[in-house]
């Protein structure tokens, strides 16, 4: 066992921890969706902001609604959705009511119109059960003024964006997307989608599947390099670059091999090395530094072992840089529906596929290879299974299980 490897939870919380976070901005509330709250949005006005009817019907005071049950009450207007007041409610008597419409302060309950005799200008009701409150929506039943609609660290939604719209604001503060440097190390990469193969070169599946993953966990990428398998050229290269970045992210390069060459050029480039390696499977030639006190994360060159700490890791690093309360992935439990594989000497993240039988969910192994080169463990999943070295997970197992459809 190599001593020199760094526990899982370990290295997440080293990266974690030298994760600063970006300024705020301010932006129109149609451009807030997917992006976090730099503050909680109180609400300016109670919501709604007016007693008004949950549905068709007659509005009544509640002494009124009981007299009804047994005999016609005059109908004495009609209350619509839209701007003014409502109409008056004289005693004995009700008011035709539309859904939404404002509600009389003196009205004491809505009966929809299901339960409604009408005879030209007279009304009685079958309600059974009638009681205050009935089919009235109160004002600042939803939100009281000065309550927060949505608080500090939110990722935005269409709820939420409903949400603020309802407090009465036009704009709000957010942080900025988290400025997100690529660079792939390589000469056997192609980036050209669809372009011929010549013998010996590969796709750089990770110039595109990164830039994605980035973008679905909330950052931006300012820039994207491809370096040649020279150290002194990428270096000269790099030394020139002219761009602002938060966290910069490299793929390949990182292992034992002759022409890796990352963690060189790295320290050439006066960085600080917090680690390499780290006890897991697949990615366990990640390493993580500081360079001018920014997070650089040298991910493996394999795609499966790339998106697997890009889950882990880089996810979460762009996550809290963007202010999210919510950024360390979360693990729960399932049972198995089929036996993993066993574990060796690391700590196992299986790409895992879930399972609805009967109403009850369970895991089973996305692919009988789970090798760093099969991507198509991942495409066919929706999960990582962790399981510990040395362990192997039977049917009806309890697996830990992040859930990750959302990201890749």
């Amino acid at each position: 066992m190599d001593n020199s490897l760094r526990e899982f939870s370990t290295a997440q919380k080293i990266v974690l921890e030298n994760i600063k976070p970006v300024p705020d901005e301010t932006i129109n509330l149609e451009e807030s969706v997917e992006r976090i709250t730099a503050e909680s949005i109180c609400c300016q006005h109670p919501v709604p902001a007016f007693n008004n009817s949950k549905m068709d019907g007659f509005a009544v005071r509640l002494e009124d609604a009981v007299k009804g049950q047994k005999k016609f009450l005059k109908i004495s207007g009609e209350s619509a959705a839209g701007p003014g007041l409502p109409p008056e409610l004289p005693a004995g008597t009700a008011l035709r009511i539309m859904t939404g419409a404002a509600v009389p302060d003196v009205a004491d309950c809505v009966i929809k119109i299901e339960n409604c005799e009408v005879d030209n200008d007279r009304v009685k009701f079958s309600q059974q059960e009638i009681h205050s409150g009935l089919n009235i929506r109160r004002m600042g039943s939803d939100m009281e003024a000065g309550e927060v609609a949505v608080a500090a660290g939110h990722r935005g939604s269409p709820a939420s964006l409903g949400a603020i719209m309802l407090t009465g604001q036009s704009q709000l503060k957010v942080h900025q997307q988290p400025r997100v440097l690529l660079i792939s190390t390589g000469d056997e990469l192609v980036r050209k989608a669809g372009k011929k193969l010549k013998p010996g070169e590969i796709y750089d599946v990770s110039s595109h599947s990164l830039p994605a993953f980035v973008e679905a966990a909330g950052g931006r990428v300012v820039d994207q390099l491809q370096l040649p398998d020279d150290p002194r050229k990428s270096l000269k290269r790099l030394k020139r670059l002219q761009v602002d970045w938060d966290i910069a992210v490299s793929t390949g390069g990182v292992s034992m091999g002759e022409y890796d060459y990352t963690l060189e050029i790295f320290e050439q480039l006066g960085g600080q090395l917090e680690f390499h390696g780290v006890r897991q499977k697949p990615g366990k030639p990640l390493a993580f530094g500081k360079l001018n006190e920014k997070a650089v994360l040298m991910l493996p060159g394999n795609v499966v072992s790339s998106l697997v700490n890009s889950l882990l890791y880089l996810g979460p690093a762009i996550k809290k840089a963007a202010g999210s309360r919510e950024f360390r992935p979360e693990f729960i439990q399932l049972n198995c529906q089929e036996e993993f594989p066993k574990t060796g000497q690391r700590l196992t993240f299986f790409r895992g596929k879930t399972v609805v039988e009967e109403g009850i969910i369970s895991v089973k192994p996305s692919s009988n290879q789970q090798g760093s080169h099969i991507l198509s463990s991942l495409t066919t999943a929706d999960c990582l299974v962790k399981v510990d070295a040395g362990k192997q997970l039977k049917r009806g197992d309890r697996a830990e299980v992040m859930f990750f459809n959302h990201q890749l």
